[in-house]
């Protein structure tokens, strides 16, 4: 009798490993046995799909935008990071934008680390003015300016041979897909959520991913912007910061014609840290804003914005996401569109930093 066990658990183990790894591997088929409760045009945030904590569980409404524009179409040309993109609540950064400038607003749609090497990669050509807008999370501004018009690294001789190899090995050894279909598949998701938070619950621990968290009210915080903003060294390097943020405003103006205004969104942390017990924060920002504004650059001053609104009754970046509300999207709109329309001339009652 025990042998006859030990067999059905032995082939209950094997078919159970056959299907793991021909569901992470064979995504067409690993996908019916995905476990999901998304619905179509809603998220529960890039902080909740971190921690799973069901505390942190809120539905968020992606709402439609479509580029109309090109590159070359456009009178303002937006490139930066995920926050250009981003459709929860409201239109994407540069439609709305677009609708309040009445201008065309062309919004780059990859990340986009250095604008140099983007603009040659396309082979974009000097011609008449316009302006560009260069955004960059907090966390990512000192490692993106520092990298500004440094030179590509050139690839190897042996480059597509190495490429064709790294595909063959990672088609088959790689387990990155495995891990997660093991992880997430209709079987084991059910047991693998109720053991997170339960141990949230008890010891109020969860992913490591996540830096700091609030209850009340509830607030996810991503640990990379955690660490960036009690990292004291990081002030240091604000005025090499602004320096080559500078010589960026140069070249784009020098070699394309394009007049530069640059972003800093601040960490959701940076703004709302009070809420975390051992919450603190380095100044980056308004150290890097001295800088930027002794050298004469245009940029927007998003930090005492939100600054002065963080205590409203609209949330500025949503509890369970790394990224900006509506609220949060409209306010670096309107000071985008002061700023537009006093290049432009459009505008006689802004005032310059």
């Amino acid at each position: 009798m025990l042998k006859k066990i030990y067999l059905a658990l032995c082939i209950l183990v094997v078919a159970l490993a056959i299907f793991v790894l021909i569901g992470g591997k064979i995504k067409s088929f690993g996908r019916i046995f995905l476990a999901t409760t998304d619905k179509k045009g809603v998220s529960y945030g890039d902080l909740y799909t971190i921690g799973e904590i069901d505390a942190f569980r809120f539905p968020i409404t992606g709402v439609s935008s479509n580029e109309k524009d090109t590159i070359d179409s456009a009178k303002v040309i937006a490139m930066g990071d995920s926050f250009l993109g981003i459709k929860f609540g409201s239109k994407v950064l540069p439609n709305e934008l677009e609708d309040d400038i009445k201008l065309p607003v062309y919004g780059v749609p990859v990340t986009i680390e250095d604008p140099l090497k983007y603009l040659e990669s396309i082979h974009y050509q000097k011609g008449a003015k316009k302006i560009i807008i260069v955004e960059s999370v907090e966390r990512e501004v000192v490692s993106r300016a520092l990298s500004y018009g440094t030179p590509a690294a050139t690839a190897s001789a042996d480059w597509s041979l190495k490429k064709e190899i790294d595909d063959i090995d990672y088609a088959i050894f790689d387990m990155t897909d495995v891990d997660y279909f093991f992880k997430h598949n209709i079987f084991i998701n059910p047991v693998r959520l109720f053991l997170k938070n339960l141990n949230f619950s008890l010891l109020g621990r969860m992913d490591s991913r996540i830096g700091a968290y609030s209850l009340q009210p509830p607030m996810l915080f991503y640990f990379e912007e955690v660490n960036f903003d009690k990292n004291l060294h990081n002030t240091e390097l604000a005025p090499k910061v602004a320096d080559n943020i500078k010589k960026l405003a140069n070249t784009l103006q020098q070699k394309y014609n394009l007049e530069m205004i640059y972003v800093v969104i601040p960490n959701k942390y940076t703004i709302y840290n009070d809420l975390d017990k051992q919450g603190s924060y380095n100044g980056f920002m308004p150290r890097l804003q001295t800088e930027l504004a002794k050298r004469q650059i245009n940029y927007v001053d998003l930090y005492s914005d939100y600054m002065a609104n963080r205590n409203g009754s609209q949330l500025l970046y949503y509890p369970n996401d790394s990224h900006f509300t509506p609220w949060g999207k409209k306010i670096l709109a309107d000071e985008l569109t002061k700023k537009i329309k006093k290049i432009t001339g459009t505008s006689k009652n802004s005032s310059p930093e």
